[in-house]
């Protein structure tokens, strides 16, 4: 706690206030002002705050720093009030509160967070390359499929399985879109189309993709559709991965 002229020269002070000016003793103070604290980059600040304090009689929380003897600086925040003394003479009571704890919390915070950005950017970097890579031998496996589709004397059977890998490697290729496309999901730009979809053509990928799954591990797997229309209004792409991930 500090008293002040309205010129800022000390006047009176508690311990507290010599301990964050930090080197000078009591008496060395009140030789001082304000303006002696402060360094040159605050004076504009000081200067708005003193006219603020003159026209509604208080100003802060502000935070500025002081200079200490040893040159150092010491980030505070003030909150003042305008008083009058008994022989009707303007003083300035402030509040100089060390916040030295908080600048450090502060800037621990501003680390941890540049830290998880370049955590992220290394994250998408690493899922962008990896995508990229696995696009590679996707569009052969595609391909071949394509090709082994194309053979006339293929089974219904056969056909049926070479059409599972296929529209399997359909949907990881969409997967692996939107991995690349995984910016535009952090920045929550993640569009939904939806478009009229049969159902149908749903169920029996599933039921192609896992029934194999399920009768190896003894599992009876069985789809009704009930009363379900035959099209509904929806992202295809983004059921198919739900009920996808569900199932799994």
């Amino acid at each position: 706690i500090v008293l002040t002229d309205m010129e800022g020269r000390f006047i009176e002070f508690n311990d507290a206030f010599v301990k964050i000016c930090g080197g000078y003793t009591a008496a060395e103070l009140k030789a001082l002002d304000c303006r002696a604290l402060t360094p040159s980059d605050y004076a504009e600040e000081a200067a708005a705050q003193q006219w603020t304090l003159r026209r509604e009689g208080r100003y802060g929380p502000y935070e500025k720093a002081y200079r200490r003897k040893n040159g150092t600086l010491i980030p505070v925040r003030l909150n003042s009030v305008l008083v009058k003394g008994r022989e009707g003479h303007a003083y300035i009571w402030s509040l100089v509160e060390d916040i030295r704890p908080q600048k450090r919390y502060e800037e621990a915070l501003t680390r941890a967070r540049e830290q998880a950005e370049a955590a992220n950017h290394a994250k998408s970097l690493f899922l962008a390359n990896m995508s990229h890579e696995l696009r590679t031998p996707l569009n052969a496996i595609l391909g071949y499929a394509q090709l082994l589709q194309a053979d006339p004397q293929l089974s219904a059977a056969q056909r049926r399985h070479i059409d599972t890998i296929r529209k399997s490697g359909d949907h990881l290729l969409a997967l692996i879109n939107d991995i690349l496309d995984l910016s535009k999901i952090e920045a929550g730009h993640l569009e939904i189309v939806p478009e009229p979809y049969l159902l149908s053509d749903l169920f029996e990928n599933l039921t192609a993709l896992f029934q194999p799954r399920a009768n190896d591990k003894g599992i009876e797997f069985t789809c009704q559709t009930g009363a379900l229309p035959e099209y509904v209004e929806v992202d295809g792409k983004r059921l198919r991965q739900i009920v996808i991930n569900l199932l799994s």
